[in-house]
């Protein structure tokens, strides 16, 4: 149990534990909780030589303190069963780390060597599964042969599932299924001979008839009657193809009414969209409009009197619409970043891009000093047109939030993956706070909650645009204040 107060131990199962601070435990997690029933999962860490991982919860009747339980993770291994032989299974978190695995060498190892989390895992964390689109798993060097992996996201955690089997173990299923549909045809078609020369005229004519009237549902003609009266096999010939006819026929009339709900929804959304840009033009002009002139003329007001307090006073209501105004001239540029021509990836030359966007910051923000650390070789990466203005937007908020002289550096860099390729990685520092720590949950977190909502747009538009340039962002990595890392081209 931890007393949030004091950030302490305040009761374990381990009496040495009691008193410890939070700092020193062996995990080090940012308690950001929704509600009372959220739970956080911790990192894997080590305890005895044994990996856990621990789950945290805040307690309803005393919110001010946090229940921890851990989990041994060799508990979970003898629960994978494989469908095939020479299986084995992973399951993996966001940062590319093993949490549990059928085999206890492979935890708290990265499933994949490099910058880059595998492809599985970025899927299966956007909540889809599936399979790899190539037979391999790429941090098995000692496997012989080639593997299949199949993968799925874990509710309400950051993990993915991956089981992974040999792609001639996975194939046969596969293989074996061919083979019966081919014997089957086969058989079928035999049959077919048999029953014709058999039955003469009276077969030739019934398989006629039901032809004709499968090419009459084949044009749209539904209300075709089959002989589902006979007591043969043409009769239960008739009677399964009028069963399709059914069918088909229900489906097709779903798909109207699904037809017309879309064009209702369509409908719906194009009166919002022109809601939303009334309320947009709203945002830019009248309200922008509005704000000028309270910062005008608190300005004015305040150079009239001399009382110290109400010219104080007056300075932050003139603050106060100057941000106002910021946030919605950014709106606008989130207007453009979510529209189709401006979220479309082109390649750009990362330091010329940036060098004018970042003089731009220094000259609108006195208070600050913004050097430019481009890379040697001017890399090429693929990003929406708006990245270098959200770069530029994350400088100036981290300008305008620190109060007196600040250092800001933005550095370019670029590392060898080790697969025949190189990452571009983009470094932001400073001398002072940073960005503001409910910006920095915010985005970490990946939505606003009223316990946790952020000051500003710049971040969630810098956070916008990576993803779009199937990057990566850090924040607080390295004693920096944030990073991105992108593929260079």
């Amino acid at each position: 149990m931890i007393d949030r107060r004091n950030q302490t131990v305040a009761t374990s199962t381990n009496p040495t534990m009691v008193g410890r601070t939070v700092g020193n435990l062996s995990w080090n997690e940012r308690f950001s909780f929704r509600d009372f029933d959220d739970v956080q999962v911790t990192k894997p860490y080590a305890v005895n030589d044994t990996t856990v991982i621990g789950f945290i919860s805040p307690i309803r009747r005393t919110p001010e303190q946090l229940l921890v339980v851990e989990v041994d993770t060799a508990s979970v291994f003898e629960r994978f069963e494989h469908p095939v032989d020479s299986g084995f299974t992973r399951v993996v978190n966001s940062n590319g780390t093993v949490v549990f695995s059928d085999d206890a060498v492979a935890t708290l190892t990265q499933y994949r060597n490099g910058p880059r989390r595998a492809s599985s895992v970025s899927s299966g964390l956007r909540g889809n599964s599936g399979f790899t689109e190539s037979p391999a798993y790429e941090n098995r060097a000692e496997t012989d042969g080639e593997y299949v992996a199949a993968y799925a996201a874990v509710p309400n955690t950051d993990w993915v599932v991956i089981e992974h089997a040999s792609a001639s173990e996975a194939y046969v299923i596969t293989r074996q299924a061919l083979q019966w549909i081919a014997g089957i045809a086969a058989f079928t078609l035999l049959a077919l001979v048999g029953v014709i020369s058999v039955l003469g005229r009276d077969v030739t004519g019934a398989l006629s008839r039901l032809t004709d009237r499968a090419e009459r549902i084949e044009d749209g003609q539904y209300d075709v009657e089959f002989d589902t009266d006979r007591p043969d096999e043409f009769g239960d010939l008739n009677r399964t193809v009028a069963s399709t006819r059914d069918a088909l026929q229900q489906r097709i009339e779903e798909i109207r009414e699904t037809q017309a709900e879309l064009e209702s929804s369509n409908t719906t959304l194009e009166e919002r969209s022109e809601m939303v840009d009334v309320l947009n033009r709203i945002l830019r002009h009248n309200v922008r409009n509005e704000v000028n002139v309270i910062a005008g003329r608190a300005e004015l007001a305040a150079s009239r009197i001399d009382n110290a307090e109400a010219q104080a006073d007056l300075e932050t209501v003139q603050e106060a619409a100057l941000e106002l105004s910021t946030i919605s001239t950014r709106t606008q540029r989130i207007k453009r970043l979510l529209a189709h021509e401006e979220t479309e990836p082109e390649r750009l030359r990362l330091n010329e891009a940036l060098d004018a966007t970042l003089s731009d910051v220094e000259s609108d923000t006195p208070c600050a000093t913004v050097e430019f650390d481009g890379c040697d070789n001017d890399p090429v990466v693929e990003a929406p047109r708006t990245f270098p203005r959200s770069v530029a937007d994350v400088v100036e908020q981290i300008a305008t939030h620190n109060d007196g002289e600040i250092e800001i550096t933005v550095s370019v860099t670029t590392e060898n993956t080790g697969l025949d390729g190189e990452t571009v990685v983009l470094r932001i520092t400073d001398d002072a706070d940073g960005l503001p720590a409910l910006d920095i949950e915010a985005v970490k977190s990946g939505e606003e909650t009223p316990l946790n909502h952020a000051e500003g747009l710049a971040l969630w538009c810098l956070q916008w645009t990576v993803t779009k340039s199937d990057g990566e962002l850090l924040v607080r990595p390295d004693n920096a204040t944030l990073k991105v890392e992108m593929t260079r081209f």
